[in-house]
């Protein structure tokens, strides 16, 4: 199944929500209520916030995990019927 190429943002608006996204992470984070998850994040860069269970990211840390992304990968239906190329 092809899939027609959707363009819903501009770049310029995409990159708005690329920073304000950083920003978020950087400064208020995600709650992590697991413990061995907020220790691994700890321990690759996190800033963990143990009374509230927040995690924070620097935006350098996201910047260098994002190098990590594949180009490229597909979602599959829960059945296995359906699938679809991402790329990135």
């Amino acid at each position: 199944m092809k899939m027609n190429k959707l363009k819903a943002l501009e770049k310029d608006e995409i990159e708005l929500i690329h920073g304000k996204t950083l920003e978020l992470l950087e400064k208020i984070g995600i709650k992590v209520e697991s413990e061995e998850a907020r220790s691994l994040l700890k321990e690759n860069g996190g800033i963990i916030d143990n009374d509230t269970h927040f995690v924070k990211f620097p935006e350098n840390l996201v910047l260098e995990q994002l190098k990590h992304v594949p180009d490229s990968f597909t979602l599959w239906g829960s059945d296995g019927s359906f699938n679809f190329e991402v790329n990135t």
